[in-house]
């Protein structure tokens, strides 16, 4: 929590959410941080094996030592693509505590060279939030992702620190990230168009089981009354129409509903889907020879743009499409 003062910071200016880095702003910081370290720090960094000044990745040394005590470190870095409010620089998460205690204490760690310093961050959401939304409103914002949260009263979803709290359930047990957004003028195109088509075969499945009551102590505050004896499972195979009902015959498909009743185990199981699912794929395989009609040559040379990605063939080559199960032209 010490600081290594040094450098001129003057060209940051996070007016009211850290300090104000003019001359006077870090006069103000280095007086908060000092007041801070004398607090906490001088009378046990002899004895527990802390630095002066005290590098970050000491900060958990100095938390063990003051178990009332946790810290977020932040990074600033300078960014090529600036946005209307925040020019030049960005923050983002170095190392975040999964429970902030009584005092908890938000910084930056600001680098000059060989020089550093911390400053003390006395507004999270001001400070952070030029960066990420244009509006003036309060907002909620995650100090680990930097997801944010206004006050907009929505129907069927939390808002304001509510929906914070719920966020951090899910948040809490992943890493620091610093979100990145593309650069302006940048697109993103959608480019694996084969796996877009519908699927030919869609397979259906239930199972059926059978309660039967028990009473089994599971831990120190679990019991199960209840288990499940599997009696009976089924499916269907769904075939698209465009699929010639020959072919599925050929690789031995079942078209119609499969029953299987009786005292059944988990390999059996899925000895039966893997069976099934092994055919489909070598049907799939099939690649009958293109076949066109009088009339396919002229829609051919008549298409100016694919029917896929709706891209002019100006700028992709253009070749025949074909369904591979039947031959047709497309």
């Amino acid at each position: 929590m010490t600081a290594m003062w040094g450098g001129n910071a003057s060209c940051v200016k996070v007016k009211r959410a850290g300090m104000n880095m003019t001359t006077k702003g870090v006069a103000h910081a280095q007086s908060l941080i000092r007041r801070v370290e004398m607090f906490y720090f001088r009378e046990h960094r002899a004895q527990r094996g802390l630095s002066y000044p005290t590098p970050w990745d000491e900060i958990k040394i100095f938390e063990k030592i003051n178990n009332n005590v946790s810290i977020n470190l932040y990074g600033i870095k300078k960014i090529d693509q600036s946005s209307p409010k925040c020019k030049n620089y960005h923050i983002f998460p170095l190392r975040i505590v999964d429970d902030e205690k009584t005092d908890h204490f938000d910084i930056i760690l600001f680098n000059d060279g060989e020089k550093s310093h911390y400053v003390y961050i006395s507004n999270f959401s001001r400070l952070i939030r030029s960066q990420s939304i244009l509006h003036g409103h309060a907002v909620y914002f995650c100090k680990r992702c930097f997801t944010s949260f206004d006050q907009q009263n929505l129907k069927y979803k939390l808002n304001g620190q509510l929906a914070l709290e719920q966020h951090r359930l899910i948040c809490g047990s992943h890493k620091p990230i610093l979100p990145k957004m593309p650069d302006v003028g940048t697109t993103l195109q959608f480019k694996s168009w084969r796996n877009a088509n519908r699927h030919p075969f869609t397979i259906y499945s239930d199972f059926e089981a059978l309660l039967f009551k028990t009473d089994e102590i599971k831990g120190t505050n679990s019991k199960i009354i209840q288990t499940h004896k599997p009696m009976s499972y089924g499916f269907v195979v769904k075939v698209s129409d465009d699929v010639p009902l020959d072919l599925v015959n050929a690789f031995n498909i079942p078209t119609s509903p499969v029953i299987h009743r009786g005292n059944i185990g988990e390999q059996d199981v899925a000895k039966h889907f893997v069976e099934v699912s092994r055919k489909i794929e070598q049907l799939l395989k099939t690649n009958v020879p293109i076949t066109m009609s009088d009339d396919d040559p002229r829609r051919y040379n008549a298409n100016t743009h694919c029917n896929f990605c709706e891209q002019s063939f100006n700028s992709i080559e253009k070749v025949c499409d074909h369904y591979h199960l039947t031959g047709k032209f497309r």
